[in-house]
């Protein structure tokens, strides 16, 4: 494949992830893919940590911008899986808590996402998965960089 060509196949990902419509019925019908990407880190945070997550925290672990980190949690507090908080010890702190009706969807969150991967990932086999996976993950790292780069190396 041509350099050229990995922008404009990562363009044509992010436009079917913002528009595939999987059979959700009732359930998290009122969702975007970020919004349930976004529940799934909270559900894997939630059970690798003690306490609340923070926006931070779930900021760094999903790569999203503070301002679309902001604007996702206020559809999914509006549609009814999350509460924020202001941390008690430091108000400039939000901590978010997942409520009765997220934890009730988790299983329908893994089946989106794994509906997903399997749209995503349909005839590719191990090899081909495993080169993939590897290849994203470089991409991943060099991001990483131009990062570290553009905020002074902090």
């Amino acid at each position: 494949m041509h350099k050229g060509n990995v922008l404009r196949i990562f363009r044509q990902i992010d436009v079917f992830l913002s528009y595939y419509d999987y059979n959700q019925g009732e359930v998290l019908c009122d969702l975007k893919y970020s919004q349930i990407f976004l529940l799934n880190e909270m559900f894997e945070l939630k059970k690798n940590t003690k306490g609340a997550i923070t926006l931070t925290v779930l900021g760094k672990k999903t790569g999203f911008s503070k301002a679309s980190l902001c604007s996702a949690l206020k559809i999914l507090k509006k549609a009814g899986y999350v509460d924020v908080m202001v941390d008690r010890e430091d108000n400039r702190k939000k901590n978010l808590l997942l409520t009765k009706k997220a934890k009730e969807a988790e299983l329908d969150v893994k089946l989106y996402l794994c509906s997903v991967s399997d749209l995503l990932c349909e005839g590719m086999g191990g090899r081909e998965l495993e080169e993939m996976e590897r290849s994203l993950n470089k991409i991943s790292e060099n991001i990483n960089k131009m990062q570290v780069r553009s905020s002074g190396g902090k």
